[in-house]
């Protein structure tokens, strides 16, 4: 299984703007994959969050997962720390919450 995202301590190749692959069986033995998704209702509702951890679990990786979403959010709402929404996201990314990988969705309105 692999992932999509900026891995610390990782130098990406200047093409990937930013991103690398990475494998998710590279963690230590016996220790869940922390995932933190953040999004708004396609995130809830699709379900993804639960079939990414059911296709983990297929090939032997335990993924732990904790979702927090707001129907109709953008990128901004998020980082607005004057709102609910910006505080909620702030309390999960901050000590002593700590994620392997955090998975961001934008609106659906938002060109990718």
């Amino acid at each position: 299984v692999l992932v999509v995202g900026r891995v610390a301590g990782t130098s990406p190749a200047p093409a990937s703007r930013g991103l690398v692959m990475t494998k998710l069986s590279s963690r230590p033995a016996g220790r869940a994959v922390r995932v933190l998704f953040i999004g708004n209702s396609y995130t809830r509702y699709n379900g993804f969050p639960n079939m990414f951890r059911k296709v983990s679990a297929a090939v032997g990786i335990r993924i732990d997962y904790r979702l927090l979403t707001h129907g109709g959010a953008f990128f901004p709402d998020w980082a607005n720390q004057s709102t609910s929404t910006g505080r909620s996201a702030a309390s999960l990314l901050s000590p002593p919450h700590r994620w392997d990988y955090v998975v961001l969705q934008d609106h659906s309105l938002v060109p990718g």
